[in-house]
């Protein structure tokens, strides 16, 4: 009797283990997935967007000090043009981290919801 309480103990020590390395496996694997998506790349491929249009608009508002009046109509138009574009870019990077807040957020629902089953099942049979 003794011997099978011993058992069931180093069995139930064996899947807390195994479900304790399965946990630390899909947390790397996480990280690895968000440093993907909104890593370190991602912020200096940003960086350098932004860098851009700040020197297109800078170019533009130096450009219309210097020129005749006439190119101001062109140049007020093409920062525009640039403005919405930043802001349509802006709502795109937007999206993503939402849907990738999403994504994650239903990982998590559906990792507990397992879990809850497990812990029923297991105070069931206790």
């Amino acid at each position: 009797m003794a011997e099978a309480n011993e058992n069931d103990e180093q069995k139930k020590l064996a899947e807390e283990l195994a479900a304790f390395e399965e946990f630390k496996e899909e947390r790397e694997r996480l990280k690895k997935v968000i440093g993907q998506i909104g890593g370190v790349r991602q912020s200096k491929r940003d960086s350098v967007i932004n860098g851009i249009f700040f020197a297109i608009v800078i170019l533009l508002l130096i450009h219309d000090l210097t020129l005749q009046w006439y190119t101001q109509l062109l140049s007020l138009e093409i920062g525009l043009f640039l403005v919405s574009f930043k802001i349509i870019f802006m709502i795109h990077q937007n999206a993503k981290v939402n849907h990738f807040q999403f994504w994650i957020l239903n990982a998590i629902e559906f990792r507990l919801n397992s879990l809850e089953r497990e812990f029923r099942k297991s105070a069931r049979d206790n």
